[in-house]
């Protein structure tokens, strides 16, 4: 769950139109979130609303500078010198973001975690249970070529996403990447059991600080240790793979691709300044009460 907060909330820092109004609302977008899983009391929904509350403020002084630093050195990026090491350099930055962000939320998780009831915690799992089944019946009959055929879609959507329209070139070197790629699908399905059943163990700790975070900090942290073989292996060739191509299609950008690449990374930082300003100054009543539904979203920009 903690994880699930943690990405909700760094996404919505960097995220198109109605982000301000989001993020200055993320309590009840964060309890919204989580009773899909599991039902809320009134004082655990004022718990995690004051936490929230509290987290948001803190990233806002302390971690949206470090996201302005990183967006303004890739803004000085120069797309026909990028290295594998530069890649490297800000997947690391990211990760650092994404851990110091853990790292303030595990108190609040465990205060959180220790209000749930037996009953609250078999509802949580069983919604889990529930949509990983979901994924896995999605996915249980997808053959090689539709898998890839899906790998591609995601690829490129999140390339143009950053880059526009993608070359000639640019969409082979995106075909050679899919085919040397190795299908990951069911060893994801089988490693979806593995997580219910630490995620089961999490919780009958939640009442022992110590031992919790030291077991939530391993599932979010190094979540590889609980693959299999078979999936470590894979994700670490995936990883590799995607690394190389990744550096070759960002050294074919045009003039035009790096124009665009420019223009997000500054609609970002800009996003990121607005959100910086406004510190303390959210306004956190139900998006109800507000006369704007959180169905209506995108059309509060």
């Amino acid at each position: 769950m903690v994880r699930w907060i943690a990405i909700i909330i760094t996404a919505l820092v960097l995220t198109g139109c109605g982000a301000k109004f989001v993020y200055n609302n993320i309590d009840w977008f964060v309890i919204d979130y989580v009773e899909d899983y599991v039902e809320l009391n009134s004082t655990q929904k004022a718990l995690l609303s004051d936490k929230i509350a509290s987290f948001s403020t803190w990233q806002q002084q302390e971690e949206m500078p470090r996201y302005l630093h990183q967006l303004e050195q890739l803004s000085l990026l120069q797309p026909d010198q990028f290295s594998p090491r530069q890649l490297d350099l800000h997947r690391t930055e990211v990760q650092q973001h994404y851990q110091r962000l853990v790292m303030h939320l595990l108190p609040d998780a465990y205060l959180l975690a220790n209000t749930l009831s037996d009953a609250q915690i078999e509802q949580f799992m069983q919604g889990l249970t529930e949509r990983q089944q979901e994924f896995a019946e999605k996915y249980r009959d997808t053959t090689q070529s539709q898998a890839r055929v899906r790998y591609r879609e995601r690829i490129t959507d999140n390339l143009e996403e950053w880059f526009g329209s993608l070359s000639a070139q640019q969409e082979d070197v995106v075909s050679q990447w899919v085919n040397e790629m190795k299908v990951t699908t069911a060893d994801w399905v089988a490693f979806h059991s593995r997580l219910r059943r630490e995620l089961t163990h999490l919780f009958t700790l939640r009442h022992n600080e110590a031992l919790f975070s030291a077991q939530l900090q391993a599932l979010l942290f190094a979540p590889e240790q609980f693959y299999s073989p078979v999936l470590r292996a894979k994700f670490q060739y995936n990883q590799a793979i995607s690394d190389k191509y990744l550096v070759e299609i960002v050294r074919l950008a045009s003039d035009k691709q790096i124009a665009y690449f420019r223009g997000e990374i500054n609609d970002w930082q800009q996003l990121v300044q607005e959100l910086s300003a406004d510190v303390g100054t959210s306004v956190r009543q139900p998006p109800d009460e507000q006369g704007v539904s959180a169905d209506h979203v995108a059309d509060a920009s």
